[in-house]
């Protein structure tokens, strides 16, 4: 069926993730090969998250990506308003940034 959707079973993708822990935790691997599976884990676990978001969870996340602070690199999301000079600029860095100028 070349070109078409693949199809494999629940129980075959289980499976695998299940092999696919068991070496991320295997005493017997080095580092590296445990890191290799447990990043396979960790990929397949942020799909499943990503697929189970609601749109409006996505809109929300994409808005919160646009609010970060210049200056330090956090979060101006959830910040009281009082406390920001922009969306994209804390007070408080701002202040510093002040500071340092004089």
């Amino acid at each position: 069926m070349s070109g078409g959707i693949v199809r494999i079973g629940p129980d075959n993708i289980i499976a695998e993730m299940r092999n696919w822990h068991l070496e991320a935790n295997s005493d017997y691997n080095d580092g590296y090969i445990k890191q290799h599976f447990q990043d396979h884990l960790e990929t397949v676990y942020k799909a499943i998250d990503d697929m189970r978001k609601t749109k409006e969870e996505k809109e929300l996340e994409a808005e919160k990506a646009q609010w970060v602070c210049e200056e330090c690199g956090k979060s101006t999301f959830e910040t009281d308003i009082e406390y920001l000079v922009s969306p994209t600029m804390h007070l408080g860095c701002q202040l510093e940034i002040m500071n340092e100028l004089k």
